[in-house]
Formats: C-alpha cells, sequence, structure tokens
C-alpha cells in the first residue's frame, strides 16, 4: 500500500520540495538528506525502467527482480516520511549564540603540519589513477573532517571579531580543499566539508554586527545556493574523469565523461557519478540479505561507539583492532564499490523496525545540530564536527554518520570549553587595575 502512494517518482518530487524548504531554513543536515535520496530515487526509476544498471553487471539479477524494487520501494518511503516529518519540526527561538573563540596558534600551526603530511603523502590523480593511489592516504579517517571543523571555527571567529570578510573565508576554504582534496580526486567528504564551510561563514547571520562588509540575508540565499551547485558540479567533473586523467589527459577524459553521462548509450545519466546508482544497488543489497535471514542485528549502532573510541591512526601503533564496518561486511555477500547506503544499512540492521528507530535517531541528531547550533556554542561545535559527513555518509554508512556528532561530543567540545576559558582570562592590564572577567558558564545542550 506505501509502495503504491510513494513511488519513487512521487518520492522524488517530494524530496525535492523538502530540500527546497530546508534550505531556507537554515537546516544543512535535512537538507543533504533530501537532496541525496531524491537522487538514489531517480536512479531507481530507471533501474525500474532498464534494470540492471550496466555499471553494476556484476551483480546477480534477482537483486533487480519486481519483488526485491518493491521492497525497496517500501523501505525507502518510510525514510522519506521520516525527512518529512522532520520539516515541520519547530525552529530555535531567539537563535542568537555567543561570539566563538579564535583557535591558539599552536593548534592551527598542529593542523597545518597535519595537513602538509597529508599532501606529501598522497598523489594527484594527474600523477596517477584514482584507484590505484588509495592505499597511500594513511592519515584521514575521523581526523581530517575534524581538523576542518576547527579550521571552520576559527574562520567563524575571524568573521565575528571583523578580522576577516566572509568572501576571503570562504575563498581560503575552496583554496585548501582544492590541494588537499580535489587534485587528489577526493569529492565526497570535501563536498560535505564545503557544505558546511557555506553555512556557517555565508548562510549564518548571527554576531555580525562587527563584521565590516557582512553579507545581506538575501544574497547570503543566493550565494550559498551559488556555492553548493558550484561545489556539486565541481564534485562530478572530477569524479567523472580521475580515472582517467592520469593516463588519457584533460580533454580526453572530459569527452569521455560528456558521452558516458550523456551520450545516446548511457542508462544511468549523471547519476551515476554522483554515487546515486551505487547507493540504490546497496539498498537493494541490504534489502535482500535481510530478507533471507541475514541481519547485522544493530550492530552498526554499537559498533560505531565502541570505533570512536579506537582512532584508525593509531591502530597500528596501539596494536587496536576496530570492529568490522557494515560497508565490509556487505563485501562478504556482494562485490561492490565501497560505502553502505545509510537506508539500506539501518533495514539491515532490524528491518523496517531498523528504518523507524534508526531513521528518527538520524533525523533528531541532525535537527538538533541544525537548530541549537545557531543558539548554542556547544552545539555548533557539534554541528560543525558532524556536518562535514553529511553528504558522503548518506552513501558510506552509520558509522560515518554517528562519527562526526560523537567526535564533536568527544573531542571538540573538550577543546571549545579549553579556548573558551583562556579566551576569557583577564589580561595581564586587566589583573594590573584589578578588573576581573567572568567566565561563561558551560551551560548545557539547550
Amino acid at each position: 500500500m506505501l509502495a503504491e502512494v510513494l513511488n519513487f517518482e512521487v518520492q522524488r518530487i517530494l524530496l525535492l520540495i523538502g530540500a527546497g524548504i530546508a534550505l531556507l531554513r537554515s537546516r544543512l543536515g535535512l537538507f543533504l538528506l533530501c537532496a541525496n535520496h531524491g537522487l538514489v530515487m531517480t536512479a531507481f526509476m530507471q533501474i525500474e525502467e532498464f534494470g540492471r544498471p550496466k555499471s553494476h553487471s556484476h551483480l546477480p539479477l534477482y537483486l533487480f527482480g519486481d519483488l526485491n524494487i518493491e521492497r525497496a520501494k517500501e523501505v525507502t518511503a518510510v525514510f522519506t516520511l521520516i525527512l518529512l516529518f522532520s520539516l515541520i519540526l519547530p525552529d530555535a527561538a531567539n537563535p542568537s549564540r555567543p561570539p566563538l573563540p579564535p583557535m591558539p596558534k599552536p593548534i592551527l600551526l598542529m593542523i597545518l603540519i597535519y595537513f602538509g603530511i597529508y599532501f606529501f603523502t598522497s598523489s594527484a590523480i594527474t600523477e596517477i589513477a584514482y584507484s590505484s593511489s588509495r592505499g597511500e592516504i594513511s592519515v584521514t579517517g575521523g581526523l581530517y573532517p575534524l581538523t576542518w571543523s576547527i579550521i571552520i571555527w576559527h574562520l567563524r571567529a575571524k568573521i565575528e571579531k571583523g578580522k576577516l570578510s566572509q568572501g576571503k573565508a570562504i575563498f581560503l576554504v575552496l583554496l585548501g580543499l582544492f590541494f588537499l582534496d580535489y587534485i587528489k580526486g577526493v569529492t565526497g567528504i570535501s563536498t560535505g566539508i564545503l557544505s558546511t564551510a557555506v553555512f556557517s561563514l555565508i548562510f549564518e547571520n548571527n554576531n555580525l554586527h562587527q563584521c565590516a562588509k557582512p553579507i545581506s540575508k538575501r544574497a547570503s540565499l543566493a550565494f550559498t545556493v551559488l556555492l553548493l551547485a558550484t561545489g556539486a558540479a565541481i564534485a562530478w567533473v572530477i569524479r567523472s574523469i580521475r580515472e582517467s586523467l592520469f593516463e588519457k589527459g584533460l580533454s580526453e577524459s572530459i569527452r569521455l565523461a560528456i558521452l558516458k553521462s550523456f551520450g545516446e548509450d548511457s542508462e544511468q545519466g549523471y547519476e551515476e557519478s554522483a554515487n546515486a546508482v551505487q547507493s540504490a544497488c546497496h539498498i537493494l543489497m541490504c534489502v535482500s540479505l535481510y530478507d533471507v535471514g541475514i541481519s547485522r542485528n544493530w550492530r552498526s549502532f554499537t559498533d560505531t561507539l565502541i570505533n570512536t573510541f579506537k582512532p584508525s591512526l593509531l591502530n597500528d601503533l596501539l596494536g587496536l583492532q576496530r570492529e568490522i564496518e557494515a560497508s565490509w561486511e556487505l563485501a562478504e555477500y556482494y562485490a561492490h564499490g565501497g560505502g553502505i547506503n545509510i537506508v539500506g544499512e539501518l533495514y539491515w540492521n532490524g528491518g523496517f523496525l531498523g528504518i523507524w528507530l534508526g531513521g528518527l535517531f538520524i533525523v533528531l541528531i541532525t535537527y538538533l545540530c541544525d537548530i541549537l547550533g545557531k543558539k548554542s556554542m556547544w552545539w555548533h561545535a557539534v554541528f560543525l564536527a558532524g556536518a562535514p559527513a553529511y553528504l558522503q555518509a548518506y552513501g558510506y554508512g552509520l558509522s560515518q554518520y554517528l562519527r562526526g556528532f560523537l567526535n564533536g561530543i568527544v573531542y571538540l567540545i573538550p577543546l571549545v570549553f579549553l579556548v573558551n576559558r583562556l579566551s576569557l582570562r583577564p589580561s595581564g592590564e586587566e589583573q594590573e587595575h584589578g578588573k576581573s572577567i567572568e567566565l561563561a558558564p558551560l551551560g548545557s545542550f539547550r
């Protein structure tokens, strides 16, 4: 019944409307969830029409049978309803948080050194094919987006103190992403970082009274849409050429990418390079496994919490063994291109109960970060830590989605608390004149 009313086309239309509403209400997490889920509906529509995609011809045909497609339609419809429900949740009253304190120079220096190591230990896609370079990158993991969260925090603090313009701040982010990610062929997490930076540095209008030339609210919306579209276009171009650029050169790679996406023989169109087809196939794989009795039994939730305290950077040094992630476990049953769609993973963990409970949990976390991040310094830290994963995590699994949120609580909030206390300490001159400054309370997650 649900699948008949909310077919893939109806879901796509509703999600497109939902993404627009979320953008207007400045809810980054919900916007990215609606946009991603809507793209996957487009991929499912093509699978219904053409059958098994050419790019996934290695997968068994039964995954694309009518029964599996209908079950996938029901699964995606439940998640769509949860996203639409989140649109009616209220905004924060009086969203005005305290100004952000800048990060100390020693912390910024350590991040600069870390970025330097990352840059010099990985190859550009002009030097080697993207798939051949994946084994080189050994300093990423959850630490990489976390360091970018600190950078975005610092840039926002500079803007609020009137020491940096919004345009220069977003230019610095784009410049950093170009050298650290785009020329390496990395698109998922970099697009998430850019989206977070756009919302934090451009779209948010709090505490800009000291900014020399603040962008107006109407102009900030236009700039936000333009920058998000630019980020999506950059990601699509890079994903389309990163495997062939090294051997065939730029012009030939672009020509092949256009033929692949818009030529007469293309079934999947531009969505293939946007990962939508792979995400749709992930959902079909997870549905097939759970319906024959192979379940993860909620381990995606418990293992994420355990792995948060086992950072990948220290695994070899400390001899830690991380719990197997869902994407790797899925590879034991089906050959796939990596990652795992978060909707399929929720169903694989607990069926429709997993979709309802897990989906509501994800939406609640996203809602709190989107809304309270405008009102509380502490929630803004959690938002900056979790938001870079919003875009990529939809197609790469629950662990990535929750790990950013947990990193914000476990790592970034204590750092912000320390920086906030240091920034409020009285200077030598104030101490000499007997002045005192009362520290702002840590407060609660309000």
